[in-house]
Parts: C-alpha cells; sequence; structure tokens
C-alpha cells in the first residue's frame, strides 16, 4: 500500500493533485469493501 500511495503522490499536483490522490484512494477504498463483502459472502 505504501508504494501505491507514493507513487500517487508523485503525480500529484498541489490542489488539483489533492483532487486526484483522494479520488484514487477512495477508488481504492471501494475496491478494498467489495473484495471483503465477496470474500465474506463466499464464506457462507
Amino acid at each position: 500500500m505504501r508504494g501505491w500511495l507514493d507513487a500517487a503522490a508523485s503525480v500529484a499536483r498541489p490542489v488539483e493533485g489533492d483532487e486526484v490522490v483522494a479520488r484514487r484512494l477512495e477508488a481504492v477504498a471501494e475496491l478494498i469493501g467489495l473484495r471483503r463483502t465477496t470474500r465474506e459472502r463466499a464464506a457462507r
């Protein structure tokens, strides 16, 4: 995860970059949530 954050930060520009990084983090959080839900359902 740290490598991904470093890569995201390296392409970010001041305020505009903050928005890009925030959107990427939201996307990653959504994917992690979907994986978790899928695993929980599969375990039932």
